[in-house]
């Protein structure tokens, strides 16, 4: 295969199919390496408009990727140097990816822990939690008024009594056609496998009319509550990314898509987008698991631990083939 480099008279980039990075989880899936560090590079361009620093971080965010060759085949991250500003696809993967092995960890956890006990393990419910839309103008005061009301709810006897943890995700679309953004809060709660049948059971026009309490908004007509096993769907859910590049860019929306990403980079500042509470951050401190807003992006505890003596494999971004291929020299 050969490529040769738009706009340029270099000689034909020759790749060898071989040489381009494949990898796959253990049950077979496809790690779309390469997708997340395009939509990260073509987001840098717009982000650079904003802010130059961290758009070249984000040009070159995991511009590099070392892997370690365990004896199975199997690939296991074990180098790359991440951007780690907010609004980065390839840096958002990552941390949904660490939200979702360690939320699975400490439901496995607490599982195995109630069990050892002779008690039945928690059930989950899986609770979505939305503000009416806003303006760009008033997005970090609405996402104040959100986490200010997901407080508020936490102290309700109500809740204290039926819900023994949970953990939370904040996530921000963007609609193009209102031209406003929509923050809203997913959130797994664990409770006692009474509940269903107990006194402490909540009815969602229940929910509804404590939401709008605590967020002080009576506007609000909807929130949705659901029953989850805490299966791999409902981990999806709540650890959905804080915000998605196909919201902010459009082709032929140049200023648009600047102003959408200033908003959204000025309201996300210094900004937690997922928290813990009650037994599941018990049970998150318990295994030692990091912070996944601030920690390591290199573990995300869905592949094993690599050791010391695997033998290491690099490969290097090409921005023209869009692929990653085999590091010169390794």
């Amino acid at each position: 295969m050969q490529y040769t480099m738009p706009g340029t008279s270099r000689q034909d980039l020759v790749i060898n199919p071989a040489d381009i990075l494949t990898d796959t989880t253990r049950g077979g899936r496809v790690v779309p390496w390469a997708s997340h560090k395009l939509a990260s590079s073509a987001l840098s361009v717009v982000v650079e408009d904003v802010d130059a620093a961290q758009g070249w971080r984000m040009r070159h965010c995991a511009d590099r990727l070392t892997f370690a060759r365990e004896v199975d085949g199997h690939l296991t991250l074990k180098r790359a140097s991440f951007c780690r500003v907010r609004l980065c696809p390839m840096c958002q993967w990552r941390r949904s990816l660490k939200l979702g092995g360690q939320v699975r960890a400490v439901i496995d956890h607490l599982a195995a822990s109630r069990t050892q006990q002779g008690r039945k393990p928690y059930i989950y419910l899986l609770l979505t939690l939305t503000v009416p839309n806003c303006t760009g103008d008033r997005l970090g005061a609405t996402l104040d008024n959100l986490q200010a009301g997901w407080q508020r709810m936490q102290r309700r006897k109500e809740y204290k009594a039926a819900v023994q943890g949970s953990v939370r995700c904040v996530e921000v679309t963007y609609s193009r056609a209102s031209d406003t953004y929509h923050p809203h809060i997913h959130a797994l709660l664990a409770v006692l496998p009474s509940y269903l049948t107990g006194r402490t059971y909540i009815t969602r026009d229940a929910w509804l009319d404590i939401w709008r309490d605590c967020v002080r908004d009576h506007t609000i007509t909807q929130v949705d509550i659901r029953r989850t096993t805490g299966d791999a769907a409902a981990v999806a859910e709540v650890a959905k990314y804080a915000t998605k590049s196909t919201d902010m860019l459009r082709p032929g929306e140049g200023p648009r898509n600047v102003a959408v990403v200033a908003t959204l980079m000025a309201a996300s500042h210094k900004r937690r987008f997922a928290g813990w509470s009650g037994a599941l951050r018990t049970a998150h401190q318990a295994l030692h698991l990091d912070d996944v807003e601030d920690g390591d992006l290199i573990h995300t505890g869905d592949a094993a631990a690599d050791s010391a003596e695997s033998p290491a494999w690099s490969w290097d971004w090409y921005i023209g083939p869009r692929v990653y291929l085999a590091a010169k020299g390794d």
